[in-house]
């Protein structure tokens, strides 16, 4: 009698604790904000730091596919990375309304450096990916990291920059230019 009790005694709390640790989101997020959240989630976790875009800027920044919207900014909010200001555009999948992407754009006029790259590099390690495109008078630079649950892409060049996390899967291989 005495060993059934010691092993559901043992037994009991392991299987709770993989419950619990099954029933967790993965580690996939961008700041404060965790893949999956709805915008009033989002909105809530900003602590007032987010707000939502004006309806232009919304329609403007909103990703598309033959006409039919695929993610949409319904947040924005200022972040600062390697010494430079970004407007951080948080996109929501148009049928889900769930958190998938982050879009980063330098605030005008501030230029970026190589010092972005490099502190994506010590965050994240060496680029899974890293390629220079071009079109007549214009060249950049399109570098990609891949993790377990996020793909960041940052792109370098001719028209500015522009930095992207995204919940891993949700960036096809086309966009990440395989």
């Amino acid at each position: 009698m005495v060993s059934v009790e010691i092993r559901v005694r043992h037994i009991l709390p392991l299987t709770l604790l993989l419950l619990v640790a099954a029933g967790q989101d993965a580690c996939a997020d961008w700041e404060w904000t965790r893949w999956g959240m709805t915008t009033e989630q989002a909105l809530i976790a900003s602590q007032g730091a987010a707000v939502r875009p004006s309806d232009r800027e919304r329609h403007r920044r909103t990703y598309r596919r033959a006409f039919i919207p695929l993610r949409t900014p319904n947040l924005v909010v200022e972040h600062h990375l390697a010494g430079a200001t970004f407007q951080a555009y948080l996109l929501f999948d148009a049928e889900t309304r769930k958190l998938t992407c982050v879009d980063l754009i330098p605030k005008p006029g501030v230029p970026l450096t190589g010092a972005l790259r490099v502190s994506l590099t010590e965050t994240l390690g060496q680029p899974s990916q890293s390629r220079r495109e071009q079109l007549p008078g214009l060249e950049w630079t399109v570098t990609t990291w891949i993790t377990d649950h996020d793909t960041i892409v940052l792109q370098q060049g001719g028209l500015g920059a522009k930095l992207q996390y995204c919940e891993r899967g949700v960036i096809t291989q086309s966009a990440q230019g395989e």
